[in-house]
């Protein structure tokens, strides 16, 4: 997955519970280290920019 970190792109391995999409939005969970993460599936509440 790509992640911007201070308006750059960095790559990391992510990895999750369940399926999800590509081109879904994620909230990461964990850091893995070695540029893997953890995530979930992510719907922003309303009103949330």
């Amino acid at each position: 997955m790509e992640i911007r970190v201070g308006g750059t792109r960095e790559t990391y391995l992510a990895s999750a519970e369940v399926e999800i999409e590509v081109g879904a939005t994620v909230l990461v969970v964990e850091d893995r280290g070695d540029r893997q993460v953890a995530v979930i599936p992510w719907a922003a509440p309303p009103g949330a920019v």
